[in-house]
């Protein structure tokens, strides 16, 4: 019940109860394993160092445990958190048995190692950066009783696998999920009855945040850029992110194709 009640506060004063739950039961500060998959950055990436970099150290014990190929690591270092390498994860979604086996032998070396870090460690909680890395973390701590968070930031795909991830993480009840929008909290729970509706009460929508300090607006650059992709006073629609379909570039063309039916001085 207290862990019910804990996952359905907000934000600021679910971290509190955490750290008061620590404190009550003389484990103060809460040791935090941050588990990523990969030791490349993006978007993802750059959200969990922010998290780590924001964290009251007074509360909270931090630990970074990553893949060393990639900057990843040496950018946790010079956070002054400590960091921990192991192998990275190759594992995609796939319908060929040959490459199927060879990320099930990869998921599985990955999750011994994870769980001999996990044992030595000791951490209250573990956040893990992504599914892949939640699948990881969930099944290195079987058996532990370690609770561990799924950071979810992409969508998963139409395949027989992704049917498979959900069920794992419903049969596991001490796993909870953040999801950074709605529809990837949708995508994830799914629309099987009764496995949907278990994962969206484990289920918490928390937008990704910005550093207000290093984004603030410049009138100047603004209007050096509105310059290079315009000449007059156009309606200027942009769109930044990785180019692949996930980001939804292709649904921005379609649905601007409408608006330069209502308005010929738009421009993207």
């Amino acid at each position: 019940e207290t862990e019910t009640k804990l996952w359905s506060v907000p934000t600021s004063r679910r971290f509190e109860k955490v750290a008061t739950s620590c404190r009550a039961r003389k484990k103060f500060p809460m040791k935090i394993l941050f588990y990523n998959h990969t030791g490349q950055v993006s978007g993802a990436e750059r959200m969990l160092l922010m998290i780590v970099a924001r964290l009251d150290r007074r509360l909270f014990d931090p630990l970074v445990i990553c893949p060393e190929q990639g900057p990843l690591l040496k950018m946790a270092m010079d956070l002054g958190v400590p960091v921990e390498s192991m192998p990275a994860l190759e594992a995609r979604f796939t319908r060929r048995p040959d490459r199927l086996l060879s990320y099930l032998k990869s998921f599985f070396l990955v999750i011994r190692q994870l769980r001999r870090k996990i044992v030595r460690g000791k951490p209250d909680l573990i956040h893990a950066n992504s599914i892949r890395a939640g699948l990881v973390a969930t099944a290195a701590t079987l058996g532990l009783g370690t609770r561990v968070v799924w950071h979810l930031h992409d969508l998963l795909p139409p395949h027989p696998l992704s049917t498979c991830v959900r069920v794992f993480a419903f049969l596991c009840p001490r796993t909870r999920m953040i999801s950074v929008s709605r529809a990837v909290a949708e995508n994830f729970c799914g629309a099987i009855y009764g496995l949907g509706g278990g994962l969206r009460k484990r289920t918490t929508v928390i937008l990704n945040a910005i550093e207000l300090e290093q984004f603030q607006p410049n009138p100047m650059i603004r209007q050096q850029v509105r310059d290079e992709l315009t000449h007059d006073r156009r309606f200027v629609i942009g769109i930044v992110g990785q180019l692949t379909p996930r980001k939804g570039q292709l649904e921005l063309i379609r649905a601007f194709a409408q608006v330069l039916g209502q308005s010929q001085r738009a421009v993207l």
